[in-house]
């Protein structure tokens, strides 16, 4: 893990504001073209969720979820999440940041693209691990070929190595995406 830039004050409300409903689905749909979408049983929470564009795809692709969650701590995604009554069919969200605790367990949790704005990266990891029941799959970026400026981290093969299971590189080379299956 290299830290790749100092933290800085990037406004998530602003952003998310301007940039509306869908912007990122993309990381969702290579996720499913690796990953088998009919793993996840049970209900699935999507940390860092944004506006919800993922959670809209993965409604499509996920026949065995039960329940989705959206989980960001962004007050203003909240809000548009909430506006948009037409992804609420199976979808609850909750407001809560990933520096904090969690405060139940899940059976199965994503976060694409959101440790690298953490201040302490391996603090939000520990979260994710802990609240996950079943399977954990996160992504961030790889080796700096990312450079955005909310980026506060890059990251390689041997950061998680030690907490999760396996990993793949993204296409490009740009993301690596790390898998945690827990046994009941």
């Amino acid at each position: 893990m290299k830290r790749i830039t100092e933290e800085r004050k990037f406004d998530w409300d602003e952003f998310y504001y301007h940039k509306g409903s869908y912007w990122r689905d993309k990381d969702y749909r290579f996720l499913t073209t690796h990953f088998d979408p009919k793993i996840f049983k049970g209900d699935l929470l999507d940390v860092g969720c944004g506006v919800a564009d993922g959670i809209r795809y993965l409604k499509e692709v996920c026949p065995n979820v039960s329940r989705f969650i959206g989980m960001d701590f962004s007050e203003e995604a909240m809000k548009i999440n909430k506006e948009h009554h037409y992804i609420h069919n199976k979808v609850i969200f909750w407001e809560h940041s990933l520096t904090e605790p969690f405060f139940t367990n899940v059976d199965n949790v994503i976060c694409l693209q959101t440790l690298e704005h953490l201040q302490d990266p391996i603090k939000g990891l520990k979260h994710l691990i802990s609240m996950t029941k079943k399977i954990l799959i996160i992504s961030v970026p790889y080796k700096g070929s990312r450079p955005d400026i909310d980026h506060m981290w890059s990251f390689d093969e041997n950061d998680f190595k030690d907490q999760m299971d396996s990993y793949i590189i993204g296409e490009n080379e740009s993301n690596i995406y790390w898998r945690l299956e827990k046994n009941e």
